[in-house]
């Protein structure tokens, strides 16, 4: 009789299915909203009644299959395109040249290098997780007050 050992292949494969795992918990597929395709043929190509499900699974599994890597491959991640340079467009929202021009200017450089970057990772992020759209995220900064008019007095000068 053998004993099996705990082999570091064995181990390995563990640790990777569990991770597998534990990531599919937060995957973008477990949002409806992020698998437009596959509800779509949910609702209008699978039968209701029990028997007609059952007699219609060899066209349905196919369909699923094909809904499935629309979804994953094509259609969610063209939906989240504009979240992701949204994102990428954040770098560029804090600029203030009045106050801290050469400042700013030093960070120009590194922004640029940054921004496609940022699109990049956050691209994949809001592809393969079900992160909120940008606009239902909280604000990470208060908003920049308008500048005042013109014509309007300064504090120093009240």
């Amino acid at each position: 009789m053998t004993t099996r050992t705990l082999t570091p292949t064995l181990i390995r494969t563990t640790a990777l299915l569990l991770a597998l795992l534990v990531a599919t918990t937060g995957c973008a597929w477990t949002n409806r909203d992020n698998r437009p395709v596959w509800n779509a043929m949910e609702e209008h190509l699978v039968p209701e009644g029990d028997v007609a499900f059952v007699a219609a699974l060899p066209l349905t599994i196919p369909g699923g299959i094909v809904a499935f890597v629309l979804d994953t491959f094509i259609v969610h991640p063209a939906m989240v395109v504009d979240d992701a340079a949204a994102d990428a467009g954040d770098l560029w929202e804090d600029i203030e040249w009045a106050e801290h021009y050469y400042t700013e200017l030093a960070s120009v450089p590194f922004r640029a290098a940054f921004t496609p970057l940022v699109f990049v990772v956050t691209f994949l992020g809001r592809s393969a997780f079900d992160i909120p759209p940008h606009d239902d995220e909280p604000p990470r900064r208060k908003p920049i007050p308008a500048a005042p008019p013109p014509d309007a007095p300064r504090p120093d000068e009240e």
